[in-house]
């Protein structure tokens, strides 16, 4: 069970990416007669493709962002 949560975790840890499925999940039920399918079939191939673009929009935005320097950690050893 631990491992499924990690991995659920880890793959829907952006906002892109957690949003991509719940939007494409609601197309896909609701617009499932526009694809000639059932609604559950329709919601999870539509959320299956909104998890891709998420991911997709996510990887990109975040490499178009500049990088932000750590601060670097400094140990305090005493003395003046």
């Amino acid at each position: 069970m631990r491992a499924v949560l990690v991995v659920l975790v880890t793959l829907f840890r952006d906002p892109p990416v957690q949003l991509g499925p719940l939007l494409g999940g609601a197309l896909g039920w609701w617009g499932a007669e526009y694809v000639f399918s059932d609604p559950p079939t329709a919601a999870v191939a539509f959320a299956i493709l909104g998890w891709g673009v998420g991911a997709y929009i996510g990887y990109h935005r975040s490499n178009a962002l500049p990088q932000r320097k750590r601060p670097k950690f400094k140990v305090y050893q005493g003395g003046k």
